[in-house]
């Protein structure tokens, strides 16, 4: 039976945000003082998303979406995203190999289009339609959007989408299908700068090891040791791939952490979750939170306490 839903919907808080990646793992770091603020409206049509975001603050985004094809291009002018590492500019298109853990450094205010599919269903398609297997990619590919594929027609498939019947949900998936198949097959391989594996490894190692650290603090000569790289090295690759140095990666970690222990009811007070969190100059804390999270922690903790 065919299915399709339209949603569109604004969030002032980003662990929402996070939650709209339809069969998807997915979680928030934000990069860049501010509140943040953001609109979302989602298609889904049969076994397909699709994904129209735009947020007020520069963020990086840990997405994992197993057995499914998914794909993200920008649309209207700004600054390019960097998908682990990839650069991506308007004009362009990114296939995720699903699975994988994908960290994307998302600008504020740029507007970006996703879509995922059933892995299994994309690879019959492709068969199908062009008589061929196209393998999935190890590690993000990109390439230039072919004229088949251009804003105006994107926009033209999200306008039919939200407007046109149940009944023809079917056809606009497999319309959708066939313009993305149509850019892999006939689009030429983007030339996007791009960092080596060392970089993509060392970052998400880094990512890895503040997952472990749990809120802990751990001084950065043990970072490095760890992690086997030095800090000039470190932080070159943090920077390039998560868009923060390591430090602040870590500290921005730490934030997040102490406001997950408030929001979970981990956490009985202020002084407890900066505490736990490794947090020790309580003013600091206090300014550094509202600076990223566009409140302060006792106003996190009191909404967590209404219920």
């Amino acid at each position: 039976m065919a299915t399709q839903t339209q949603t569109t919907a604004e969030f002032d808080r980003f662990e929402a945000y996070a939650e709209t990646f339809f069969a998807a793992r997915a979680r928030v770091t934000l990069a860049a003082k501010g509140g943040f603020r953001s609109r979302v409206t989602q298609h889904r049509l049969v076994d397909a998303n699709l994904r129209l975001a735009q947020a007020s603050q520069d963020h990086l985004l840990r997405i994992e979406q197993p057995d499914r094809a998914l794909f993200v291009t920008i649309l209207g002018e700004g600054p390019p995203l960097t998908v682990d590492g990839l650069i991506l500019r308007p004009g362009a298109l990114a296939w995720m190999p699903s699975g994988a853990q994908i960290l994307s450094q998302v600008p504020a205010r740029v507007q970006t289009l996703s879509w995922s599919f059933d892995w299994k269903a994309f690879h019959a398609s492709c068969r199908a339609l062009h008589g061929l297997d196209l393998p999935e990619p190890s590690e993000v590919r990109a390439v230039r959007l072919p004229a088949t594929l251009s804003e105006a027609a994107l926009r033209g498939l999200l306008r039919l989408a939200g407007s046109l019947p149940v009944s023809q949900a079917p056809a606009i998936v497999e319309a959708l299908l066939r313009l993305t198949l149509d850019s892999l097959t006939k689009g030429q391989n983007a030339r996007i700068p791009q960092r080596g594996r060392e970089a993509r490894r060392v970052a998400r190692d880094l990512v890895a090891l503040a997952d472990g650290l749990a809120g802990q603090p751990l001084p950065l000569t043990e970072v490095c040791a760890r992690l086997g790289v030095p800090l000039r090295s470190l932080n070159a690759y943090s920077n390039e791939v998560l868009g923060l140095s390591a430090a602040l990666y870590l500290r921005r970690r730490r934030l997040h952490a102490a406001r997950g222990a408030m929001l979970e009811g981990r956490a009985e007070s202020v002084t407890m979750a900066a505490t736990q969190n490794g947090f020790w100059e309580l003013g600091r804390f206090a300014g550094d939170y509202q600076e990223v999270f566009g409140e302060l922690p006792s106003q996190t903790l009191r909404r967590s306490l209404a219920g």
